[in-house]
């Protein structure tokens, strides 16, 4: 299902991917090592997908789909171009979340 995707919603999930890098920033941790590290790389390419996605469409949308890293790109990119407010940098992060979990299927 899609849902309109206005002004409002783009600001929401902006404003709530902001928010986490804030308080993410804001919270003084040690760095990790670099295995946790790996980790919370992948949950913070989750969040922004989960985030930036679901202001315009249910998340079930792009999770039943299985595609290749070319696929997620070429899907991610035709987002952007309806308006998504993604940074080239979550954009990357998001493709290869999306083309690690959610891979094309076998033929």
């Amino acid at each position: 299902m899609i849902k309109v995707c206005g002004q409002a919603s783009i600001f929401i999930a902006l404003a709530a991917v902001c928010a986490t890098a804030g308080f993410a920033q804001a919270s003084g941790a040690e760095p990790a090592p670099a295995a946790a590290a790996a980790g919370s790389q992948d949950d913070a390419a989750k969040q922004s997908f989960e985030v930036v996605c679901s202001g315009c469409h249910e998340l079930s949308q792009a999770t039943s789909q299985h595609k290749d890293l070319a696929g997620w790109t070429d899907t991610v990119e035709r987002m952007v171009g309806y308006g998504a407010p993604v940074t080239a940098e979550d954009q990357e992060k998001i493709v290869n979340y999306l083309a690690a979990t959610y891979p094309a299927t076998a033929p």
